[in-house]
C-alpha cells in the first residue's frame, strides 16, 4: 500500500509541475522538495468501520409466510439477485417492527454508519407491505392509489434510492399517514447519526 501512496503522490507531483512550468531551476527544485516531502500530500489516514451483520434470512423472520416467499425469492439467483439475503440485522429487525400486527402507527428511527442500509431499513417495509396488501386484500390492491409517499430533505438521497435496484415502488402500502405519527422504535448498531 505505501507503494501506491509514494505512485500516487509523485503522479500529483508530475502533474503540478507539467501543469505550472516554472523557470527559475532554484524555484524548481524548491517545488520538487515541497511536493515530494509531505508538503503536498501526506500519508493517508485510515478510518475503520464496522461490519455490518447479516445473520438472518429473509425465511427465518418473523413475517408472514408469503412475504417471506416473496423476499426470497427476490434474493434469489433465478429473480436477479434483487435483493441481499440475508439483510443487516438493523434491516431485518425494521422488518419485523413493520410488519408486527400490532405496527400500526409505529414510527420507526434507524441510526447506523454510512453504507450500512438505512435506506433499504425503510424501503424493505414498504415492499414488505406492498406485498402483504396484495396477497391478502388482491381486490383492494387493485385499486390505483397513492400507498406509500417518501419524502426526502435532499436530493442526494433521491438518487441514492434509486440506484438501490428494487422492484417498482409505483403501489405503495396502505395507512401510510400512521408512519408520520404515533409510537417509535429505535434501532441502532451504534453508530448514531441522528434520531428524529
Amino acid at each position: 500500500m505505501l507503494k501506491e501512496i509514494d505512485r500516487m503522490r509523485e503522479a500529483l507531483a508530475s502533474y503540478i509541475e507539467a501543469t505550472y512550468h516554472l523557470s527559475n531551476a532554484s524555484v524548481v527544485d524548491l517545488r520538487r522538495q515541497l511536493l515530494t516531502e509531505d508538503g503536498i500530500a501526506q500519508v493517508p489516514y485510515i478510518e475503520s468501520t464496522p461490519t455490518y451483520v447479516g445473520e438472518r434470512k429473509f425465511s427465518s423472520l418473523a413475517l408472514s409466510p408469503k412475504v417471506r416467499e416473496l423476499l426470497t425469492t427476490l434474493a434469489s439467483k433465478e429473480a436477479g439477485r434483487v435483493l441481499f439475503n440475508p439483510p443487516y440485522e438493523h434491516q431485518a429487525q425494521a422488518l419485523e417492527l413493520a410488519m408486527a400486527d400490532d405496527a400500526g402507527g409505529t414510527g420507526i428511527v434507524v441510526t447506523t454508519g454510512t453504507g450500512s442500509g438505512k435506506t433499504e431499513s425503510f424501503l424493505l417495509p414498504i415492499m414488505a407491505r406492498l406485498a402483504d396488501e396484495a396477497l391478502q386484500r388482491p381486490n383492494h390492491f387493485a385499486n390505483r392509489a397513492v400507498r406509500a409517499l417518501l419524502l426526502y430533505p435532499m436530493n442526494a438521497l433521491v438518487a441514492v434510492t434509486f440506484d438501490i435496484p428494487l422492484p417498482t415502488l409505483s403501489r405503495t402500502p396502505p395507512n401510510t399517514d400512521k408512519a408520520i405519527r404515533g409510537r417509535r422504535q429505535l434501532i441502532s448498531t451504534g453508530h448514531p447519526l441522528s434520531i428524529g
